[in-house]
């Protein structure tokens, strides 16, 4: 009997390690899987943030792009009509200032300059006679040279009359067409 009894406790020991094994390589295979889902979900949000920093960055050089194409549009006279009226009253103004007697004689446009064409630029081309004491008059010369816009000073004429000084300026200014 304490044969049979130790073949029931045997096969009872054997059937319990083997519940135990199957139990632990069953678990341990959901652990697996769980643990390569979870790395799959993290690979998977970490593609998503790379993916939207791409286009954050994108986005910041975009915004930088438009930033910097006002900032170099503000160095050309506008295309419309009205912001070279407003560039002829300021210069005026900018004369006045400097108590200076003015007269606009011309301005052009053209759309070349020296036989170069630019796609999106043509070129005012402006004379003006000014009086006054030489400090004004040289004064109101670097004013122009330094216009907030891009200028050329391409021609000046100075002459003394008396006192006063004239000067007769010829200058270009890049226009956006």
């Amino acid at each position: 009997m304490t044969f049979t009894y130790s073949k029931k406790v045997l096969l009872i020991s054997i059937l319990i390690t083997a519940l135990v094994l199957t139990a632990v390589i069953i678990i341990g295979n959901l652990s697996y899987q769980q643990i390569i889902s979870t790395n799959n979900k993290i690979e998977q949000v970490k593609q998503s943030a790379e993916e939207r920093a791409r286009v954050l960055a994108l986005r910041d050089s975009v915004d930088d792009s438009v930033r910097e194409r006002l900032q170099l549009n503000s160095f050309f006279v506008g295309s419309e009509d009205v912001e070279t009226a407003n560039l002829i009253d300021n210069l005026e103004l900018l004369a006045k200032k400097n108590n200076l007697s003015y007269v606009v004689k011309t301005v052009t446009y053209d759309n070349k300059l020296n036989e170069t064409n630019y796609n999106n630029l043509g070129f005012l081309k402006i004379k003006m006679h000014v009086t006054g004491s030489w400090s004004n008059v040289i004064k109101f010369v670097r004013l122009i040279e330094n216009y907030p816009k891009t200028t050329s000073v391409s021609n000046l004429v100075l002459d003394k009359t008396g006192s006063n000084w004239l000067a007769d300026i010829d200058f270009i200014i890049a226009k956006l067409k």
